[in-house]
């Protein structure tokens, strides 16, 4: 029998399950396939929230977009969470983070609540603020003035990387952001991109491709402040490709964030697989139903038939992408049918008035479904906990729109920091 049992593999569960783990109890992880954190576009979203306040246009801190958040909007797990324990908690998750990824040889720039948001350049075009990133994004902060011309690197046949657009894209957002249009040129590097960014990626992982990128990269490095590049340096041996390339180049390096598919995102997932590994973290497979008694969840039932029981549960199973919730005839969450909550309320059966707003300007209610959270995280129905020993963390968690407020990654860390903290008190009140 296992202390804790955490059903999902993202960032969420792995932060619930390590911190679980640092207490030195017996925790086990369930988990299915790659679900949204593989889609990591390999930026760090905490907090920014553009259009709460009349503050909106003043330069702000991640703490103060925090702040906001939870004034504003008080089905936000942050909201739920309150302020004190939310930066609390994103703190330690973060620092969960941090030992698990640079054990992996991965590294995360540091994160500072007391700074505002960084603007890192992405493959799309725009400019995305961010709390912190993985360290391959890091260098070009298009949120300030940029001295000097940097070249956004155009590789021959990557058509899922037009650096003309990227150019022009990021020259448009970084002007409205930091009021200077920064000097961006593409540059046509003679070297195979490929068509697919998970093969050309895989590609680089061998050393030779690596020294053929870096040399024609460093064939256009006149008059260059530094590259943006696509972001496919590696999957196995990202870092040591990096270094590499940033070596022989002699100026910044600097990857673009992702789009889909995502090589920085499949860089993350296994680091974090990695990390639960290497803790002691004993993984289980799929589940596939919960067995409970009256107000207790004493179990699950694996897709392989296998019982297994434990003291405490985490329910991370994230969102439509992961499967978490889903929506059939009706909108519920998958494993345990508990009920789901969107940011405008309770989602009623058949009532349109929780799927459309008044307002176009915020996002679609569907995508702030979830289950309803009280304060210690554990679900709820019709304002009553749903189990003693269940607890949320993540995207399964409703009220809240991860894109719209920049906040998925930032509600990983602190959810399944207190999550986890909830499953360890229940345990111990059990014992008790």
């Amino acid at each position: 029998m296992f202390d804790v049992l955490v059903i999902g593999g993202g960032l969420a569960g792995t932060v619930a399950a390590l911190t679980a783990r640092g207490r030195g109890v017996r925790v086990a992880l369930a988990t299915r396939s790659w679900g949204a954190t593989a889609l990591s576009t390999g930026a760090l979203d905490v907090a920014y929230s553009p259009a709460l306040s009349p503050a909106a246009q003043m330069p702000r801190t991640v703490a103060e977009h925090v702040m906001d958040i939870v004034a504003h909007r008080p089905r936000h797990p942050y909201g739920v969470l309150g302020l004190e324990v939310t930066l609390r908690a994103l703190r330690q998750g973060f620092a969960h983070l941090e030992k698990a990824l640079a054990a992996a040889g991965l590294a995360v720039t540091p994160l500072d609540l007391e700074a505002e948001n960084r603007g890192l350049p992405s493959s799309l075009g725009t400019v995305l603020p961010a709390a912190a990133c993985l360290s391959s994004h890091a260098g070009l902060d298009l949120a300030k003035p940029q001295p000097g011309r940097w070249g956004v690197a155009q590789l021959q046949g990557a058509a899922f990387f037009d650096a003309r657009r990227v150019a022009l894209g990021l020259a448009h957002d970084a002007l409205a952001q930091s009021g200077v249009s920064p000097a961006l040129e593409p540059v046509l590097v003679a070297f195979d991109g490929g068509s697919n960014p998970i093969a050309t990626a895989r590609a680089l992982d061998d050393m030779a491709t690596v020294e053929r990128l870096a040399r024609a990269l460093r064939e256009r490095a006149d008059g260059i402040a530094g590259f943006i590049v696509p972001p496919v340096i590696g999957l196995e041996r990202h870092v040591e490709a990096l270094r590499r390339l940033r070596e022989v180049v002699g100026v910044p390096v600097v990857e673009a964030l992702a789009h889909l598919p995502s090589p920085p995102g499949v860089r993350l997932q296994r680091a974090l697989e990695a990390a639960v590994k290497r803790a002691g973290v004993e993984l289980v497979g799929d589940v596939a139903a919960p067995i409970t008694e009256g107000d207790r969840v004493v179990a699950v039932r694996t897709s392989d038939a296998l019982e297994i029981r434990a003291g405490s549960f985490v329910l991370a199973t994230g969102r439509f992408v992961s499967g978490g919730v889903t929506w059939t005839d009706r909108c519920r969450e998958a494993l345990f049918g508990l009920p789901v909550v969107t940011e405008l309320g309770v989602m009623e059966d058949d009532s349109p008035s929780t799927v459309v707003r008044e307002s176009p300007v915020e996002s679609h209610p569907l995508l702030t479904a979830g289950v309803p959270v009280g304060r210690d995280l554990r679900p709820q129905r019709e304002g009553h906990l749903a189990f003693e020993n269940l607890f949320a963390a993540g995207m399964v968690i409703g009220g809240f729109a991860s894109r719209y407020a920049l906040c998925a990654d930032g509600v990983a860390l602190a959810t399944g920091t207190v999550a986890a903290e909830g499953a360890l008190a229940a345990l111990d009140a059990e014992a008790a």
